[in-house]
């Protein structure tokens, strides 16, 4: 390699290295001076009290008693006690000043939003793409309601820990190869799990077990498992699914005619 090949060479894999960084804090930036106005605002008489400023527990800050009462409480009809402590810990870092609140939902948004691209980026390997979808997800304005309303913290941070819970079965995938990622994916239906929460855990692991469509980038854990479907299961389904419309032209050819043996009352 001459030198001026191992120079552009060098420059290239430069460009490489910095763009997934260079695009994060891009997306950042932008999430950030979209959603900013919205530290201006004060609280609302929808839900805000109730999870704010009438609420003695959240006004005290982080406190043993607090931290009791949010693990054993369902006030506003919901047992969330992630969401108080964040409230908790916005009294104990801002008091009941509008802005400090809404500029952790603000900041927990725009980690989201980059949690997005990292995420798309690994299961898919492409770059621009998983940037311009986590883009339309952060800045859509369907994410004004979650991120400019107080009590709708609890919507950020939910997505906040699924994204991380994908993100580490991402990881957990990619050890795994085929086959072996589908049984491990059943052995997570443990009874320790409520039925609601087993779906709402597996399905999407299980879905991110299987190859996205047929653009797959090089170098994405997708691109390395052996996904192939059983041949025996799918000439089955397609036998029991081509029985479907059959039975079902039987069923009204009976009902018209009462000689086939239905009579209707």
């Amino acid at each position: 390699m001459s030198g001026s090949e191992k120079t552009q060479f060098d420059s290239l894999h430069r460009l490489i290295i910095w763009k997934v960084p260079a695009l994060g804090a891009l997306l950042c930036g932008l999430i950030l001076w979209t959603f900013w106005p919205a530290t201006r605002n004060g609280f609302i008489l929808y839900d805000d009290p109730q999870y704010i400023w009438e609420n003695g527990f959240v006004q005290g800050g982080l406190t043993w008693q607090g931290l009791r009462w949010a693990f054993t409480t369902s006030e506003a009809a919901n047992w969330h006690p992630i969401t108080w402590i964040s409230h908790m810990l916005d009294c104990q870092l801002f008091g009941v000043q509008p802005w400090g609140h809404h500029f952790t939902s603000v900041f927990v948004h725009t980690i989201n939003g980059l949690l997005v691209f990292l995420l798309l980026k690994r299961l898919t390997g492409t770059t621009w793409r998983s940037w311009i979808i986590a883009a339309l997800f952060a800045l859509h304005p369907l994410r004004v309601e979650s991120v400019a309303w107080v009590a709708e913290r609890k919507d950020v941070l939910s997505t906040f820990f699924g994204l991380l819970s994908l993100m580490a079965y991402g990881r957990y995938a990619q050890r795994c190869r085929g086959s072996k990622v589908e049984s491990r994916v059943k052995e997570t239906r443990t009874p320790s799990l409520s039925h609601t929460h087993s779906r709402t855990l597996t399905r999407p692991s299980g879905t991110l077990s299987h190859p996205m469509g047929e653009g797959r980038g090089e170098g994405s854990f997708l691109s390395t498992l052996d996904t192939r479907p059983s041949t025996t299961s799918s000439v089955s389904r397609v036998g029991k699914q081509s029985q479907k419309p059959k039975k079902r032209a039987e069923d009204i050819l009976a009902f018209r005619n009462p000689s086939h043996g239905f009579h209707p009352k």
